[in-house]
């Protein structure tokens, strides 16, 4: 081979690189995903304006009780979210809510809002503080429960109940606690008639004392039935009380 033809090989393998490289460059480019940016504007614009609305009387800085997560930025419908905390032990997302697990002292938690339309993400970061029962100290009946939290403020409860209680919880009495105005006010239903006692434990999850009258509740006959010995369950959409599986839904706030 002269120098001649060595050069031209020279030229030609270079040449042959050259286009491989190319190729993939273009391959590669066109392999990556498209950004759709008409999808990042509209998340942004939704980002901008997402907030969380607390109960009454509580702030970012502190919070005391469960409060309601959108599921979507009323402006920006398309928008979804989803909410993930970064404590689930003191803020769980749970359906419409942020259920809140006050802790023993205040605690800074980021509940984090993933929002999402087509392909596009976004996430939005709220550091709330939980106020925490530093100062709350219970007396008298409930001094015993002073400074327990969660479990281990259950199980105290329920051993008040089965231990510390006294046969004395007739129908008269309930009838007497439960009268509001000159007029009966039943657990889960409201205003009506009286009906019987209901046991907010299930009797037969109690020990001996199955009559404690911080326990009874003035009751619609055929709904204290339908319960039976369910334990409570939550409800997410709210309303009146129902059966949901295997639990009891007892109603809002306003039937208790």
């Amino acid at each position: 081979m002269n120098k001649y033809d060595s050069q031209q090989n020279q030229i030609i393998k270079r040449t042959m690189l050259l286009i491989v490289t190319l190729f993939l460059t273009v391959l590669v480019v066109s392999c990556k995903p498209k950004v759709d940016t008409g999808a990042i504007e509209l998340i942004n614009q939704a980002y901008e304006v997402l907030t969380l609305e607390f109960q009454e009387g509580d702030t970012m800085d502190s919070v005391t009780g469960d409060f309601r997560l959108p599921l979507f930025v009323s402006e920006y419908p398309d928008v979804a979210l989803l909410w993930s905390s970064g404590a689930e032990s003191i803020i769980k997302p749970q359906g419409l809510f942020a259920v809140i697990n006050r802790p023993q002292e205040d605690t800074s938690v980021d509940l984090t809002a993933t929002l999402s339309y087509k392909k596009e993400t976004k996430d939005k970061i709220f550091s709330i503080n939980v106020s925490g029962y530093t100062d709350y100290e219970f007396t008298g009946y409930y001094e015993s429960l002073s400074g327990l939290l969660m479990d281990e403020f259950t199980v105290e409860l329920s051993s008040m109940i089965k231990t510390k209680g006294r046969a004395t919880g007739t129908t008269p009495q309930v009838k007497q606690i439960d009268n509001y105005e000159g007029q009966n006010y039943n657990i889960y239903t409201g205003f009506e008639a009286y009906g019987n006692r209901e046991h907010v434990w299930p009797q037969s999850h109690l020990g001996v004392i199955k009559d404690d009258l911080h326990n009874l509740r003035a009751a619609n006959s055929q709904v204290n039935s339908t319960r039976g010995n369910m334990f409570f369950v939550d409800n997410p959409l709210g309303g009146s009380w129902k059966v949901i599986g295997n639990g009891f839904y007892p109603g809002g706030r306003s039937y208790w």
